[in-house]
């Protein structure tokens, strides 16, 4: 069973689910400063991060700039704990996507932000990050047989492939929705058990990364 091990400070951005893993914490010692989670219950969780950087831009175009950094870095604690399991590349991502998130709210709290337009860049590649991450967590979890892990984690990723693409300023073409909405499909039917194929999940993921990078480039102006 895997855990997750969270610094502390999170705590302040969680609201568990009736099914917290009490019996594991009775198991597993954390380190002092850190809880345990359960990684079937951090699943719950993992389209939070989206809701706080939303909210973070949505606090800042209502002029409610102390709101705003709040709830950004609400959604930088989430990428460093992601960042904790996430490979190196992918932790990399993740950990300067934070940074660059609580920088942004420390300039909106200073009133050194005057265009949604700055904020939108930030969260494009945030939101890119996360979407590589789950995508490669997908693939893992793949090799391992794990499909019901493996449909969560393609959910998040093309979940957040579609936010980093809207907040480009890019709009999906339809290819990109289209595969989006394959991948979407193709999670569902994993998780009912019927009607999809190993072969089809293959060319499914294979087609998603390509995008995935594909994005990526993009946004990193290449």
């Amino acid at each position: 069973m895997k855990m997750l091990f969270v610094p502390l400070i999170f705590l302040a951005a969680l609201t568990f689910s009736g099914r917290s893993a009490v019996a594991d914490e009775k198991r597993i010692k954390a380190p002092e400063g850190y809880v345990v989670i359960d990684e079937k219950d951090w699943a719950y969780f993992m389209e939070d991060p989206a809701i706080y950087l939303r909210e973070g831009r949505e606090h800042f175009l209502a002029n409610e700039m102390k709101r705003a950094a709040f709830e950004l870095r609400k959604g930088a604690i989430y990428l460093r704990a992601e960042a904790s399991r996430a490979s190196d590349l992918a932790s990399v991502r993740l950990r300067r996507s934070a940074a660059e998130i609580e920088s942004l709210a420390d300039e909106i709290e200073r009133g050194g932000v005057q265009s949604v337009s700055r904020i939108d860049g930030v969260l494009s590649k945030a939101y890119f990050a996360l979407s590589a991450h789950y995508y490669e967590l997908a693939s893992k979890s793949r090799i391992r047989k794990e499909l019901d892990k493996t449909a969560d984690r393609l959910s998040a990723s093309v979940y957040y492939l579609d936010r980093a693409i809207e907040r480009s300023g890019q709009k999906a073409d339809s290819a990109a929705r289209t595969l989006i909405n394959r991948v979407m499909k193709t999670a569902a039917t994993i998780r009912r058990e019927t009607g999809y194929s190993i072969e089809e999940l293959g060319r499914t993921m294979s087609d998603l990364g390509k995008e995935i990078e594909r994005t990526g480039d993009t946004i990193s102006g290449k």
